[in-house]
């Protein structure tokens, strides 16, 4: 039974849920000590939205492993995943100019971060991870 790169990606992301939210707290608490405000307690709220509609999407593949997805399905995934990327690297934008000199190197750190992220786990599935 082959197991598709996609459920590959999906049993990663679902493993890394997680971490994902408590990275997600960290960054949150870390950006309103550097510029305090609202909006890194809504960015946190937006990461969570945005975490459990990858979950669900994702569901799909952890549940049956070797299910090959129509093209509908593939671009709905990369969909979701575009859009939790821009949104847990979207409060980069807002230290960067709301958070002073520590808020943008802060900024970069997270940014990095994301990077090395995706680039570790590119090799499975490239076209939801680009």
């Amino acid at each position: 039974m082959p197991t598709t790169a996609y459920a590959l990606v999906s049993q990663v992301r679902f493993r890394e849920l997680k971490t994902r939210i408590g990275l997600a707290a960290f960054i949150g608490v870390t950006a309103w000590f550097f510029a305090p405000s609202p909006w890194p307690f809504l960015w946190f709220v937006a990461v969570l939205v945005t975490q459990i509609a990858d979950w669900a999407v994702f569901r799909r593949f952890r549940m049956n492993p070797e299910w090959v997805p129509d093209r509908p399905y593939v671009i709905l995934s990369c969909a979701v995943t575009a859009a939790g990327v821009a949104v847990y690297s979207g409060i980069a934008a807002w230290l960067w100019f709301s958070g002073g000199e520590i808020g943008r190197a802060f900024a970069l750190v997270q940014i990095a971060g994301g990077l090395l992220h995706v680039s570790l786990h590119m090799h499975h599935a490239r076209a939801i991870l680009v």
